[in-house]
């Protein structure tokens, strides 16, 4: 082999090591923000249904008591009361749920039975979730500064919970950012 062979089969050898590298760092990539954004949906999924069914149970009692199905309401909390023992109150475990937003974390708070809220869904988006509650005809209830009084708590028959989770996805601070939403309807008068 004379010396021209070695350095022509040594350029074509680094040409094609270097294409390799090229095309295998462009598959690492499209795999860890294909990652970020399956956690991100999932993420997104599971709080939207855990949040659809306990809204849905809003005011149900097992003793058959009527019950204010919304303890409170704004663009960014909820609380939701039902009587799933039938004991004929709501101070027991899971029958007083808290959902609120919070900035400083990105995470979506959950209180149960009067106990601190802990984190139910993080990397939520600055405003990322967001209630907005209707009448039976549709008409939307707009929350003041102060939530829902009562009066008009008593009047929504659903609400609209709207979420974005933001993951990052390990590519060059690239975050992947999934909305989901669910239109629930409140079952108990």
């Amino acid at each position: 082999m004379t010396l021209m062979e070695t350095l022509v089969s040594s350029l074509l050898l680094g040409c094609l090591g270097g294409m390799t590298v090229t095309f295998v760092r462009g598959a690492l990539v499209q795999a860890r923000w294909q990652q970020a954004r399956r956690e991100a949906l999932q993420t997104a999924q599971v709080g939207i249904d855990v949040l659809a069914r306990e809204i849905r149970m809003a005011g149900f009692s097992g003793t058959g008591q009527p019950l204010p199905r919304i303890a409170a309401a704004s663009d960014d909390a909820i609380e939701v009361i039902a009587d799933l023992n039938a004991d004929g109150d709501v101070n027991d475990a899971h029958e007083r749920i808290l959902y609120r937003f919070d900035a400083s974390r990105r995470a979506i708070m959950r209180g149960s039975g009067g106990g601190s809220p802990q984190p139910f869904v993080r990397n939520v988006a600055g405003n990322g979730f967001r209630l907005h509650y209707a009448d039976a005809e549709g008409q939307p209830i707009l929350p003041g500064a102060g939530g829902l009084p009562a009066a008009l708590r008593a009047r929504v028959a659903s609400v609209e919970v709207r979420l974005q989770v933001n993951v990052e996805s390990g590519n060059r601070g690239q975050a992947v950012s999934v909305p989901a939403s669910a239109l629930i309807a409140l079952r108990n008068p």
